[in-house]
């Protein structure tokens, strides 16, 4: 878990922010693992997004949620399918957004000198 407030001052207001998130990760069998993330924004205070302030690039009300399965065909190297949904829920401007869904593959590959292994 983790989480952190931002401050930011903008032509005639200061906007104040919050997000954190929490993730679970849990081993299948020796080479496979699952995970899964639950991330949060809030505006906590400042103006509410509009056009005119511009609030919504810089981050509005928001959940996202994230799946992934991996799998390791060996000490060097990973694969992982990985899902995303983002969704805004800031009330006074969702209408205007759609769901945003990610799909990722992932191959990770280690190279070169490394310590040794434990086993």
């Amino acid at each position: 878990m983790e989480g952190w407030l931002r401050q930011m001052e903008v032509p005639r207001d200061v906007w104040e922010d919050g997000t954190g998130y929490a993730e679970l990760d849990l081993g299948l069998a020796k080479r496979w693992s699952t995970a899964g993330r639950f991330d949060v924004f809030r505006r906590l205070s400042g103006d509410e997004p509009g056009a005119v302030n511009r609030r919504t690039d810089y981050g509005i009300d928001s959940h996202r949620y994230n799946a992934s399965v991996s799998f390791a065909p060996s000490h060097f190297s990973r694969l992982r399918l990985n899902y995303s949904l983002h969704q805004i829920t800031e009330e006074t401007v969702k209408d205007n957004f759609e769901d945003n869904h990610m799909v990722a593959f992932q191959l990770e590959v280690a190279v070169g000198k490394h310590g040794a292994h434990p086993y």
